[in-house]
């Protein structure tokens, strides 16, 4: 923001602390076994299942996807600031989800390729997770 000599306030920018405080928390509490460390595993578990897609989630185009997540909750927030800012977070392959069998694709990923979008991918989400079908090979 700019300072007094040209007129702002000298205000900071708030997107860019609140994006920076949330990483902080990520690199902190990623990997530890103590409560918040395991409740960002968990959350982020979560949000992992809720997109039921195999790729990095803060690769994927938000506006597109963030339909699937709950709204307001914490790594959707952070997703979104990435984008905002255009920051591009990397993750290590070993904490996404992977295919369990040869050959398999994520249901949501295969519902989106034959043109399901929007409220509709929203409503094969909510029956895929109370089927408990993350997976392609889940329904053969």
């Amino acid at each position: 923001m700019p300072p007094v000599q040209y007129q702002g306030l000298r205000l900071p920018n708030f997107v860019v602390i609140l994006f920076a405080k949330k990483m902080f928390f990520v690199l902190c509490a990623w990997g530890f076994d103590d409560a918040p460390g395991r409740m960002l595993t968990w959350a982020f578990e979560n949000f992992l299942i809720e997109l039921g897609l195999y790729k990095n989630p803060f690769d994927l185009d938000c506006g597109r996807w963030e339909i699937l997540a709950t709204k307001g909750t914490w790594l959707k927030n952070l997703w979104q600031l990435a984008r905002h800012l255009n920051v591009t977070i990397e993750l290590d392959p070993k904490v996404l989800i992977r295919p369990i069998r040869q050959n398999d694709r994520s249901i949501m990923g295969e519902f989106h390729r034959i043109g399901f979008e929007g409220t509709d991918l929203v409503v094969l989400k909510v029956v895929a997770n109370f089927k408990c079908v993350l997976h392609l090979s889940d329904i053969v």
